[in-house]
């Protein structure tokens, strides 16, 4: 089985994706680090994920996920964590749902921000980096994140850990392991 984790930037996907793979037995896969290795392939010189949204724009970028999407199809046992606009995207819609389960982490807005101070704030928050531009973003985004999603994981208190553990009780997986994880993108 696979899983695909949405949400808001900074909402935990990449953490408890890694977690759950753990927890399962399963590969791990960044959506991003994938978008950063077909811009690799297609232009030949590597660059991260903001710099290709940067430089390159929006539509190349989204462009990039959706071929990612399309190369992940067909393989299995798969955690894949997906960054903040990949379900905005109407086209990646019908790409999630084939691909497997489709997990919306929700955390609150005020633990979003704190991620993000910490981490960094992404290129379409650069002008506006407030709780209030956070908010009104989660409000626009929540309704198209619960269309698309199979469950939704209220993960503002929750550890990765936790949040794993959660994904596997709510679609009845058993866990495997508590220790090692594996990851593929790189």
């Amino acid at each position: 089985m696979n899983i695909t984790l949405i949400g808001f930037t900074s909402s935990g996907k990449s953490a408890t994706g890694l977690e759950l793979a753990a927890l399962i037995g399963a590969q791990y896969v960044d959506l991003d680090e994938q978008v950063e290795q077909i811009h690799l392939k297609l232009k030949g010189q590597p660059m991260r994920c903001r710099e290709i949204y940067s430089m390159l724009g929006r539509d190349c970028f989204t462009s990039y996920e959706h071929i990612a999407l399309n190369h992940l199809l067909g393989q299995h046992n798969l955690i894949l964590s997906t960054g903040g606009g990949t379900p905005l995207d109407e086209k990646n819609h019908k790409l999630l749902k084939q691909f497997g389960k489709i997990i919306y982490l929700k955390p609150a807005p005020e633990v979003i921000m704190e991620r993000m101070r910490s981490k960094g704030f992404p290129q379409f928050m650069q002008d506006n980096p407030t709780l209030k531009h956070v908010e009104d973003l989660c409000s626009e985004r929540n309704p198209v994140y619960e269309r698309v999603a199979d469950v939704v994981i209220d993960n503002t208190s929750q550890s990765p850990r936790e949040s794993a553990a959660s994904i596997c009780k709510k679609l009845r997986i058993p866990a495997i392991s508590h220790h090692s994880n594996t990851r593929s993108g790189r």
